[in-house]
C-alpha cells in the first residue's frame, strides 16, 4: 500500500511524478507486500500511523518534505537491495473526562497540557 499526504500529494509535482515512476514500482517489490509506504514528510508518517495502525503492518517514509525526521531520503534508496525493519513501539495515553475514556496513540512523545477547571 502506498499512501500519501492530501497537502503534500496537491503542492509537490515531483510526488505526484514519483508514484507513477518506475522507480518506486521497482522500491515497492524489493520492500514487499506487507509495508504501507508514505510519500511526505513527517506529518503524512503520523497521519498515516494514525490512519492504519490496526493493520498491525511496518511503516516505510519516503521524504518529500524539508527535514523528514521519520523519513529516508530519497537519492539513497534506489541503490538499497535489502531493508531491516526496525520495530518502535507507539505510545498509548488513555485520557478519562468523567465517564468517558478515550485512547490516543503518539510515536516518539505524547504532550499534555493542563485543563483549567
Amino acid at each position: 500500500m502506498i499512501v500519501t499526504g492530501q497537502w503534500d500529494y496537491e503542492h509537490k509535482p515531483e510526488l505526484r511524478s514519483y508514484l507513477e515512476s518506475e522507480e518506486l514500482r521497482v522500491l515497492a517489490q524489493k520492500i514487499g507486500q506487507d509495508v504501507i509506504i508514505v510519500l511526505g514528510g513527517d506529518g503524512a508518517m503520523l497521519t498515516a500511523i494514525d490512519a492504519f495502525r490496526e493493520r498491525e503492518l511496518p511503516f516505510f517514509g519516503i521524504n518529500f518534505g524539508t527535514i523528514g525526521y521519520l523519513m529516508h531520503p530519497r537519492q539513497i534508496l534506489a541503490d538499497a537491495q535489502q531493508f531491516e525493519t526496525t520495530v518502535h513501539p507507539l505510545l498509548k495515553a488513555q485520557i478519562t473526562s468523567g465517564d468517558r475514556i478515550t485512547d490516543h496513540y503518539a510515536f516518539g512523545d505524547i504532550y499534555m497540557t493542563p485543563v483549567q477547571g
